[in-house]
């Protein structure tokens, strides 16, 4: 352990350093002494290995290939290509045993297999420089992968170079308009972009893709500027706009700007798929808020693009060109739409996201079928299959987010009542399972009832009633006295006797 981890400390300072030091020789210099310790450590591990009994044949075929690697590294970095393709070509076989062998094994069989992935642009940059013209094909492909290695990149750009500075004059076609190129860093530049297409398509990931528009785009940017300088001596290149006659560098200058906004736009467009659909994830369900944001920005680059293509030099007279142009207005501005809809439907806006995904569908449906570009037509394809799904969506949010609109209103109010003056409406009250419920007051408060009628026999007083004393054994009564005067006798009298 103790030499490993000292191999790797050793490389990964020289690392650091190349990093740097890419305009200082000192620490070039201090990079290839830190990576001959490196050397000297992996070297030193291979000799353990094979002496120890305790080590197992692959760790011995591990160290050896480690070995041959480091010692590979270093001949590359000194530029000893047919050494260092050697000692790679070494470790890539010892590798690729080891994978055969690990079948069963998926995480070393996946270990091994990277270590092979990342010597394979080292052996191929070697196998260039000893004189195989045709490892430049390979070198590309590599660059499209997004291999990350600044001398393949250098060396692509320096046999470009060459190719143009053989080449005296290069005719550009533009618009049925022919111009020489006698500026040979505009020609490199229109060299590169003869194989952009192809690059772009071999490229393995959308960060590949943005790297590769990105590097093109910044040499179109020295080209324009080459362009420009010599530009500053015609006085009148400021004002020439519309149908007047340009001369041939004025009309260079436009091509250049017309690429360098097209690809700007194309760039963007990675850029918002990099964001919006990474990892195979559908646009709506694993974007995020920022996300959304940002590809609502490049939208609008996009079309503030679109609308400096419209106003360069000549550009209006093509008419078919200005057609183009407003289908594609168009079609980002369905995206955009798309995009912002996604915004407010994220933001519990169903309502407003409606709007924008019915107008996003109105833009689809008036461009789709005049679209040229078969890559934007696959887009809104799937723009429109994913606006029905997401207007559906929408409604019925909108439509939930009603009624709850509906029942927090009227809970407001409903919630004041107790429990039993309100059995016939369905309010979900959490208070009634606290210890203080606001169910029913008591004791009841007393109610107000009428009182027990009277009744009265009205008919009583006209019924005659028979004679029965025939029927009963009873004397008849004395006559009474008549009169007041006999009451009053009767009572004087019976109080007196006494």
């Amino acid at each position: 352990m103790i030499p490993l981890m000292s191999a790797e400390r050793a490389w990964a300072y020289g690392m650091q350093l190349k990093h740097e030091g890419q305009t200082e020789r000192r620490k070039h210099l201090h990079m290839i002494e830190r990576l001959r310790k490196a050397v000297t450590y992996a070297n030193t591990l291979t000799v353990i290995t094979e002496q120890s009994p305790s080590c197992r044949p692959r760790t011995k075929q591990e160290a050896k290939a480690y070995a041959a690697g480091m010692n590979g590294i270093l001949k590359f970095e000194q530029a000893s290509w047919e050494e260092a393709k050697d000692y790679l070509m070494e470790a890539q076989t010892i590798y690729v045993e080891l994978s055969a062998s690990s079948r069963k094994e998926h995480i070393l069989r996946a270990v091994y297999d990277k270590k092979v992935e990342e010597l394979r642009p080292l052996v191929t940059f070697s196998a260039y420089n000893i004189g195989d013209e045709s490892a430049m094909e390979d070198l590309r492909n590599m660059q499209g992968q997004g291999t990350d290695i600044a001398e393949i990149d250098n060396l692509i750009a320096a046999t470009r170079q060459k190719e143009a500075a053989s080449v005296s004059e290069f005719p550009v076609t533009w618009r049925d308009r022919t111009v020489l190129v006698t500026h040979d860093k505009v020609r490199m530049f229109l060299m590169s972009l003869r194989d952009h297409d192809s690059d772009v398509t071999k490229a393995a990931t959308n960060q590949a893709k943005i790297a590769i528009t990105e590097t093109l785009l910044f040499n179109c940017k020295d080209a324009m500027q080459v362009l420009r300088d010599e530009l500053k001596t015609d006085p009148s290149f400021s004002m020439r706009t519309g149908s007047e006659s340009i001369s041939d560098i004025h009309y260079l200058y436009t091509y250049l700007s017309y690429i360098r906004l097209q690809n700007t736009i194309t760039r963007n467009m990675f850029m918002i798929d990099n964001t919006t659909d990474s990892n195979n994830q559908s646009f709506e369900s694993k974007t995020s808020g920022r996300a959304l944001q940002d590809s609502i920005r490049l939208y609008e680059i996009n079309l503030q693009n679109f609308t400096e293509i419209q106003q360069l030099p000549t550009v209006g007279d093509d008419v078919d060109l200005i057609t183009t142009i407003k289908h594609q207005v168009t079609a980002q501005k369905a995206l955009r739409c798309f995009a912002i809809a996604e915004s407010f439907g994220q933001s519990k806006k169903p309502a407003e996201a409606l709007v924008l995904y019915d107008r996003s569908k109105e833009y689809v449906a008036a461009v789709i079928s005049a679209l040229q570009d078969t890559d934007m037509q696959a887009r809104l394809l799937k723009l429109q299959r994913n606006i029905d799904s997401r207007m559906l969506i929408m409604q019925a949010q909108n439509i939930l987010s009603q009624d709850d609109h509906a029942i927090k209103t009227a809970d407001k109010a409903t919630l004041k009542k107790r429990l039993t003056e309100r059995l016939d409406e369905f309010v979900e009250d959490s208070s009634v399972l606290t210890k203080q419920p606001n169910i029913a007051v008591f004791p009841p408060e007393f109610t107000p009832v009428p009182c027990k009628p009277l009744f009265f026999d009205l008919a009583l007083n006209h019924v005659e009633m028979p004679n029965l004393d025939s029927k009963l054994d009873v004397k008849p009564a004395p006559a009474a006295a008549g009169g007041l005067t006999g009451l009053v006798k009767g009572l004087w009298g019976g109080w007196g006797s006494k």
